[in-house]
């Protein structure tokens, strides 16, 4: 089975890694505390906080050396138990403040 995911970062496992590599080295002290996991039918659903210092470039924007908090939400379909499909929600505005 093939896991496609619809991000930012790009299509497929590969749009996944870079997404969060990006994410990674920008925030390097990023934590994330899940606060809400609902799951329903095939789909599983995470709300999610993100804090983290900023200390790299991230979506164009210099390192700020400021904290941001955000908000994401992660839609994962699950097929013969395993993740076939992943979206996700996230509060850039939040991040680009």
């Amino acid at each position: 089975m093939n896991y496609v995911y619809h991000g930012l970062g790009g299509q497929g496992s590969a749009g996944l890694e870079k997404s969060f590599a990006d994410f990674r080295a920008a925030f390097a002290d990023f934590h994330i505390d899940v606060l809400n996991v609902v799951a329903e039918r095939d789909m599983v659903v995470i709300y999610t906080t993100f804090t983290g210092t900023q200390q790299a470039p991230f979506l164009g924007i210099p390192s700020t050396g400021k904290a941001i908090k955000t908000y994401t939400i992660d839609f994962y379909r699950i097929q013969n138990g395993q993740i076939s499909d992943h979206w996700d929600v996230v509060d850039y505005f939040a991040v680009l403040q």
